[in-house]
């Protein structure tokens, strides 16, 4: 495991794209409402920074219409390839991608896109994994039209929490911020996007935190939660926060199930922050 800044630290194998793919489609409400209050609309270009197996790409997208496109980047083969396949699958012809190491963009002068114009550059959970995220915000903003949209969310964990309170629920928020501290992330990195907008000389953003709400031992959440805790659990066991049989991966969701309910808990998720602006010029229609 790699805790260099502009290194993805879970990977890209298949068991880990796959629970990208699930995450996404838990949080996909949240990012559909965000990227269309950002202002996508259809006929737009649009590129998607950090696409991962596609799932925003995907939802802008459908946004966008038959008439717009958008363009994913990612610096793994492999996830562009499962991008790839599910656009063509969902008979999404307005969908592309193409492999890129983001943070070479901000060092060189050239890349894959060179020359292209954008209305709108949108990413999530993707500046908290590079060096120098305001330098890339300053970089796109040039790639777009004016008035052009730039539009990200973050990752903002500290909400997560049940009431009644769950004890096995919030032991394993517990390990997740043990292992995120240990690969050298920020689990509040969102209350950057902020700052970050201004140190890349766009208008101050509008910003929103948003996260999902659920009731009970059927919540989603659980297993969302159950999912990010066998991915860490490397990092969990190395950073000396548990061990893998305190754990006990293959029973913990049934267990976080069988807690709440005992209590039937509110389950509040981890939460992403959004933030968009405009750059100067005119508004696009």
């Amino acid at each position: 495991m790699t805790t260099n800044y502009g290194t993805y630290f879970l990977g890209h194998a298949p068991v880990e794209i796959q629970r990208l793919i699930e995450q996404a489609d838990y949080q996909r409400g949240l990012t559909k409402d965000f990227l269309s209050r950002a202002g996508l609309t259809r006929g737009m270009r649009v590129l998607d920074l950090g696409c991962g197996p596609g799932d925003v790409s995907l939802v802008a997208a459908e946004l966008v219409g038959p008439t717009g496109r958008v363009t994913g980047v990612d610096q793994s083969a492999e996830v562009v390839r499962v991008g790839e396949g599910r656009a063509a699958a969902a008979g999404l012809t307005n969908c592309q991608f193409a492999i890129a190491q983001l943070a070479d963009w901000v060092e060189h002068s050239h890349h894959p896109l060179q020359g292209e114009r954008f209305d709108a550059v949108i990413g999530r959970m993707v500046l908290m994994y590079l060096p120098r995220p305001s330098a890339l915000l300053q970089c796109v903003a040039r790639m777009l039209r004016p008035g052009g949209i730039v539009a990200f969310q973050e990752i903002f964990i500290e909400p997560f929490s049940c009431k009644p309170r769950c004890e096995l629920a919030q032991w394993c928020a517990e390990r997740i911020r043990d292992a995120f501290v240990y690969a050298g992330r920020d689990l509040t990195f969102g209350l950057e996007l902020p700052r970050l907008f201004r140190e890349a000389g766009l208008p101050a953003p509008d910003t929103r935190v948003e996260a999902r709400v659920e009731l009970g031992a059927q919540a989603d959440g659980w297993a969302q939660l159950t999912h990010a805790m066998r991915a860490f659990l490397p990092a969990i066991v190395a950073s000396g926060s548990a061990r893998r049989e305190d754990v006990d991966i293959e029973t913990l969701e049934q267990r976080l199930r069988t807690e709440a309910a005992c209590i039937s808990p509110v389950l509040i998720g981890p939460a992403l922050v959004g933030a968009w602006a405009r750059t100067p010029g005119a508004q696009l229609s």
